[in-house]
């Protein structure tokens, strides 16, 4: 199966939030991305693109989205080795 990987901001109910839409293969990926951060022992980030935007790491097709919904083609992950670094 092909892997799904995507997140989707919702503009409803008075509020935002983000959606995450996963399969099995695109969740081993995630996983396999962040355990590299966490074996890496540093600060770190990691840009997730849809195909749109020249990356492969974000999918796009599939979903149903509406007026009230916008796919993300970039997420940006960062990783903390010292929480405080991110206070800076």
């Amino acid at each position: 199966m092909a892997k799904l990987l995507s997140f989707v901001v919702n503009q409803e109910r008075g509020g935002t939030t983000v959606n995450v839409f996963i399969n099995k293969e695109g969740a081993e990926f995630l996983i396999e991305g962040l355990q590299s951060f966490i074996d890496a022992g540093k600060t770190e980030h990691w840009h997730l693109f849809t195909p749109e935007w020249g990356g492969d790491e974000l999918t796009s097709n599939n979903l149903t989205l509406n007026d009230k919904n916008e796919l993300m083609n970039l997420v940006t992950i960062w990783f903390y080795d010292d929480p405080n670094e991110s206070d800076d």
